[in-house]
């Protein structure tokens, strides 16, 4: 772990699987129904969870737009969402699955909302439970609430061996915050090998005089490439 896991050690945190789709935020006041990709780029032609929002009570909804399916992994589903959400028009075929709220929105329009991160799960697990109709907007349930920090190595492995790319953390009492932040982490693996590098190649064009590829030499099932 890095250094901002030691934010973590004896502190309350939770975790929650990280999905691997495209970040969304929705805005809803009364019958103003808006939602904005990570950039706050206003995204269109979700007519499905806009009739589910519907019926949901004012307040800044922050979670990610996945393609509703069966997927083998985490990286079919993500390039299934892609592809359905650059739909021009009308687009089909997705669910918002939420996993923080914020209940004034002017918190959020001032970039801070002082209420702590478990109250505000706590929330909106209880907005969206209240409304057993809805089909395409969905809680993201919490894989384990404590300070025991050897689940983050048991979930994050788990997250792995289901297909998924990983986990987050957030400390329960943290504050939520309009840009990045150490007190939520993101857990996932990485896979390393030793290489030999037989030439570093320049590259053309607009690329002149730049890096344009590492030529290696790796073994693998006891033949080299």
């Amino acid at each position: 772990y890095d250094k901002n896991m030691n934010k973590v050690l004896n502190n309350e945190f939770i975790l929650t699987t990280k999905l691997d789709g495209s970040r969304l935020i929705c805005i809803k006041e009364n019958n103003n129904i808006n939602f904005f990709s990570r950039q706050g780029q206003v995204v269109e032609g979700l007519a499905d969870i806009t009739n589910d929002m519907k019926k949901l009570q004012n307040g800044v909804y922050d979670g990610e737009l996945i393609a509703i399916g069966d997927f083998k992994d985490s990286k079919e589903q993500f390039a299934e969402t892609m592809k359905r959400s650059r739909v021009k028009g009308l687009k089909s075929g997705l669910k918002f699955v939420c996993y923080d709220y914020i209940e004034n929105i002017n918190d959020f329009q001032i970039g801070i909302c002082n209420t702590k991160c478990k109250d505000r799960k706590d929330k909106l697990n209880e907005i969206i439970e209240d409304h057993l109709d809805l089909n395409y907007i969905e809680y993201l349930y919490p894989l384990y609430i404590g300070k025991d920090i050897d689940m983050i190595d048991y979930y994050s492995k788990m997250a792995i061996e289901e297909g998924q790319e990983g986990i987050m953390v957030s400390l329960s009492d943290s504050e939520y915050l309009c840009k990045r932040v150490k007190t939520l982490l993101k857990v996932k693996s990485f896979n390393e090998c030793d290489v030999r590098v037989l030439d570093v190649i320049e590259g053309d064009n607009k690329n002149k005089g730049k890096l344009g590829a590492i030529k290696i030499q790796f073994e693998h099932n006891g033949e080299l490439h």
